[in-house]
């Protein structure tokens, strides 16, 4: 039931009823909902009314509001393959050694307190984890999931401080109007306080090339693996909101029952297990149908470390969805494993050193690794872009470092080693004569 004009939107099946003016986070960081109030968003989303009011995805919700908001109806394609009613698997939709690219811009919406300004690096490592798990990468938490052949590649960050905007259901209309990169050729992540839910989106089937169109995140959410963030900190939600994005259903897709396991039931697809409610947390051996629950699924509700794996099946319907919805959006490559990269910068810092690479020649790169030694101890870094961070080294010790380049296809061999890099402290804001005064040997 939805009622524009109300405050209240009942979602059905999501684990219980979300009333918008029930939400609230105030000055000093307490949350309010359904009439109860939370320390901060942390407690918040590790309470049972988190999960009473099914905050862990506002998709159902915002679906609801967008077609009573603009009076939208789903797009007929004349493929018919992978509709709100019906998936119809194709071979067409998993070609081997090609890579689906879609490029990515991040709205950062912040209060003018500074809440929800996070940094780019949060936002780098989520490209990397986005890119990770729908990329099935070797030695990564996703490796045992299906490769679904999308990637995602960063072309943008903007910010923007406007308090009312941080609500993230109360303004979204004005912010995707004004902050939108065009929808039919970019992914449109925006982030806020998420309006209760860690993060809500709407099928292509609906919304594709609309300003209506995209992504809302709780700002919190953003990050790499273990980010801080409570049972929802290996960036698993961003993968589930982009799973809706590309058409992707529930595993238990709002239904009370026990559907029939069918591509027109359910979440439409055959390779996941009937669900018929929400399942929070990882339990050991949860079974709500006759069968185990797919509670390690990216499109279900558990923990993020319990959550590894789209299956082949959602693959296929996030291309169809892909090509058939959104066809001006991404770029097709083909895919190998990346050449060797080259070390062409080192800088140092306090106790870090700073690597560039040059381009591997292999697109998209999912990340790069640095590996630094000093002959004795080895220390990592890992980023998504071509400038790898690794710290904890220790000041005055020369290290050697080389970097690797992975993708959907595999990882390449290390680079070469780059001559010694020695980190060391550098004072901030010490007037340059003075460095060199402090430099110069004392007078005998």
């Amino acid at each position: 039931m939805i009622s524009i004009g109300l405050l209240f939107v009942s979602i059905v099946g999501s684990g219980g009823a979300w009333a918008k003016d029930q939400f609230r986070i105030a000055s000093d960081g307490r949350v309010q909902m359904a009439g109860e109030t939370f320390v901060d968003m942390k407690a918040y989303v590790s309470s049972q009314t988190f999960r009473d009011v099914g905050g862990r995805c506002g998709m159902d919700a915002a679906q609801g509001m967008l077609g009573a908001r603009s009076g939208l109806k789903a797009q007929a394609k004349s493929s018919s393959d992978c509709t709100l009613a019906i998936t119809q698997i194709q071979d067409e939709y998993w070609p081997s050694g090609v890579t689906y690219t879609i490029p990515v811009w991040f709205h950062v919406i912040s209060k003018a307190d500074g809440t929800g300004n996070i940094s780019d690096q949060r936002i780098y490592d989520q490209m990397t984890v986005l890119n990770e798990d729908f990329g099935a990468v070797a030695g990564t938490l996703g490796e045992n999931g299906f490769n679904t052949r999308i990637q995602f590649e960063l072309v943008g960050i903007d910010r923007t401080v406007n308090d009312a905007w941080y609500a993230g259901y109360e303004s979204e209309q004005p912010y995707k109007t004004a902050l939108a990169k065009d929808p039919t050729n970019y992914l449109n992540v925006y982030t806020n306080d998420g309006g209760g839910f860690l993060g809500f989106a709407t099928f292509p089937q609906y919304s594709a090339g609309t300003l209506e169109d995209g992504v809302v995140m709780l700002s919190d959410t953003i990050g790499g693996r273990n980010n801080g963030f409570p049972q929802y900190d290996q960036g698993r939600t961003l993968v589930h909101e982009v799973g809706h994005y590309l058409g992707l259903e529930h595993t238990f897709n709002a239904s009370e029952l026990c559907p029939t396991n069918s591509y027109t039931n359910g979440d439409l697809i055959l390779d996941t297990n009937t669900q018929k409610a929400a399942v929070y947390g990882c339990p050991s051996s949860p079974s709500s149908c006759g069968s185990l629950d797919p509670i390690d699924n990216y499109m279900g509700y558990g923990d993020d470390t319990c959550m590894v794996r789209f299956t082949a099946e959602q693959a296929n319907r996030a291309v169809c969805s892909l090509v058939n919805y959104r066809a001006d959006l991404f770029e097709v490559t083909p895919t190998t494993a990346p050449s060797t990269p080259q070390i062409t910068n080192t800088d140092y810092g306090d106790e870090e050193i700073y690597l560039t690479v040059s381009d591997s020649g292999s697109s998209p790169i999912t990340s790069y690794i640095a590996t630094c030694t000093d002959g004795k101890d080895d220390y990592t870094g890992t980023s998504s872009t071509s400038r790898i961070t690794v710290s904890g080294l220790t000041n005055g010790v020369g290290y050697s470092c080389t970097v690797t380049a992975t993708n959907a296809a595999g990882t390449s061999t290390p680079s070469a080693g780059s001559p010694p890099v020695t980190p060391e402290y550098i004072p901030v804001g010490l007037p340059i004569w003075l460095l060199y005064e402090a430099a110069k040997p004392a007078s005998p």
